[in-house]
């Protein structure tokens, strides 16, 4: 029980703060960033925010092969021979890439852009603008790499149940 609530909670805080970087904090920052502000850029080196995700993607993550252990009475494979239970099997391995692609990439280039930030003075050089602008650009594609990971995650785990083999 506990478990499962933990996989729930994480994952909606996890697929909430997905889709809050690609409807509000990506589209944001490429607006501010064309205007000089550094708001996005103190986001990414002054908030917790990489650090809450990947907490989150951990506790989610570890949660769910704790309860797909169980369900699937040790990882056996002829578990997967049922309808459901393949579907649960994708989205749980989109689960995990999610992850790791999260953690390879996407949290990765916050630190980077972040760092480098840091770094910069009030007023930043028309390279160094340059520099965050492809930084923000990588970003916001591996945020929607990542998402739709998320997705795959989420539908799979959501419709498994209701293809009436759990």
């Amino acid at each position: 029980m506990i478990a499962r609530l933990v996989h729930i909670f994480a994952g909606t805080f996890w697929i909430g703060a997905g889709t809050l970087s690609i409807l509000i904090i990506h589209p944001y920052g490429k607006k501010i960033l064309q205007q000089g502000d550094r708001a996005i850029e103190a986001f990414y080196s002054k908030s917790n925010w990489s650090r809450y995700l990947a907490i989150n993607a951990v506790l989610t993550v570890l949660a769910g092969l704790y309860l797909y252990f169980r369900l699937s009475d040790g990882f056996t494979l002829s578990w997967l021979s049922q309808a459901g239970m393949t579907v649960l099997a994708i989205g749980s391995v989109a689960g995990v890439l999610c992850m790791i692609h999260g953690g390879a990439f996407v949290g990765r280039l916050q630190g980077q852009m972040g760092k480098f930030a840091a770094q910069i003075q009030d007023n930043p050089t028309s390279e160094q603008r340059s520099q965050l602008a492809a930084m923000t650009k990588t970003l916001e594609m591996h945020t929607y790499i990542n998402f739709g990971l998320a997705l795959i995650a989420v539908i799979g785990m959501a419709s498994a149940r209701h293809i009436h083999l759990l």
